[in-house]
């Protein structure tokens, strides 16, 4: 394939979404998004192309479109090795069969045929095309594997909105083999689950109060999924924003080792939440105190991680480490000129390069911290970049000092 690009299929679909946002929020409309089990979260393909028919086909349905919520399903084979076929259907869109006929124009169909696709007929979808993408790891069957056994074997406490809401983000969670029950309205006993979910809408002020008590019974993880700012929630809580992706449901569970290893202590959680982060629309990923930071390495490096990534081959590991080191060393200097100029999208391009490479050598640290960035950007919370000048000289320091380490055991 002559377009042929190594890309994120969760940075596109976020982006997809950030696109259309006020479009959507105008017309009233919540987009899902739904993805297979066997769905890597990197594929070989011509992300360009791909983008361009995403857009356009979403585009023209939401001209059309009055129904309330629209899902775009990502659909693959369980076990996609090297090459396969992704399935991409609209469901819910609500269009009569002459406008989704007008969606077939000349524009669609060459994109698809750019593609190597063709349009396909799957149950109950509005329309629906497939091409053929390549795996970026050859062989990789486990794309969001956590890392520490402690974030296995977890009971989950489920409450939506809808039920399409409950069956899309109950697979996102059971993802990860857990036990997923869909709660009900009167919150009893859910001080016996370890993780427990609330759309933001079902929170009224008797509610909030209900979740707050069984949270001092016992010091779950509490997950609240939200659209739109919310001034009022409570103490200590995790934010994740529609629509949800399984790798922002991951980053999610992998913030509970931080939530563990505090000894639940609320008082400094919350202290920690005002000074970093408004509670505004973000997914709070909770910084730990130097000494933790100390005692925690991984979430600076993690060797384990990185060569996973790498199938689990040192040298090939050895040599992402000294690109890293060589593309990144002195970008603290760079990044502060794009925050102190208001280089908006040069400064979103970084940080999604930098969260890739992050991700990749192993520093959920730093991808954390980029995913931050992304979302205050995303937010227009254009105010909260200044802030993060200083964090990021010394997150880098933190992580080049570590890349040192590991390199000089080698």
């Amino acid at each position: 394939m002559d377009n042929e690009e190594i890309f994120n299929i969760n940075t596109l679909l976020k982006k997809l979404h950030l696109y259309f946002k006020p479009t959507l929020d105008k017309k009233n409309i919540t987009l899902f998004y739904q993805q297979t089990k066997g769905l890597p979260r990197e594929f070989r393909g011509d992300h360009q192309t791909l983008t361009k028919l995403l857009n356009k086909l979403l585009n023209d349905i939401l001209q059309k479109s009055n129904n309330s919520q629209i899902l775009l399903s990502v659909l693959s084979v369980d076990e996609f090795l090297y090459e396969e076929i992704v399935t991409f259907g609209f469901f819910y869109t609500n269009l009569n069969k002459d406008e989704l006929f007008s969606l077939y124009d000349e524009e669609m169909i060459k994109l698809i045929k750019i593609l190597d696709g063709e349009l396909i007929n799957i149950n109950e979808a509005d329309i629906a095309f497939q091409i053929p993408l390549r795996n970026k790891t050859l062989g990789s069957l486990r794309h969001y594997r956590l890392t520490d056994d402690s974030l296995l074997n977890k009971k989950v406490w489920l409450l939506c909105t809808t039920p399409l809401s409950t069956k899309l983000y109950k697979t996102f969670f059971t993802y990860f083999n857990y036990t997923v029950d869909e709660g009900n309205e009167d919150f009893k006993n859910i001080e016996q689950y370890d993780i427990v979910i609330v759309e933001d809408d079902l929170l009224d002020k008797a509610k909030k109060e209900l979740l707050q008590k069984a949270y001092q019974k016992r010091k779950f993880y509490i997950i609240i999924i939200t659209k739109e700012k919310q001034e009022d929630l409570f103490s200590f809580f995790t934010i994740l924003q529609k629509p949800l992706l399984q790798e922002c449901v991951w980053n999610s569970i992998e913030s509970m080792k931080i939530f563990q290893n505090t000894n639940n202590d609320l008082d400094k959680f919350s202290n920690q939440i005002k000074q970093e982060i408004p509670v505004d629309k973000l997914i709070f990923h909770i910084q730990m105190d130097e000494r933790e930071q100390d005692a925690e390495n991984l979430s600076i490096l993690s060797k384990l991680r990185g060569e996973r990534n790498h199938d689990n081959n040192p040298l090939m590991y050895q040599q992402s480490l000294k690109i890293f080191v060589a593309k990144y060393k002195h970008s603290s200097v760079e990044f502060k000129q794009m925050v102190n100029e208001k280089s908006l999208l040069e400064l979103k391009q970084f940080c999604e390069k930098l969260y890739d490479s992050a991700s990749r050598i192993g520093s959920l640290n730093m991808a954390h911290l980029m995913e931050t960035l992304l979302l205050i950007i995303e937010n227009e919370e254009y105010h909260m970049l200044d802030m993060n000048i200083l964090k990021y000289r010394i997150s880098l320091s933190q992580l080049l000092q570590e890349i040192d380490k590991t390199l000089k055991k080698q």
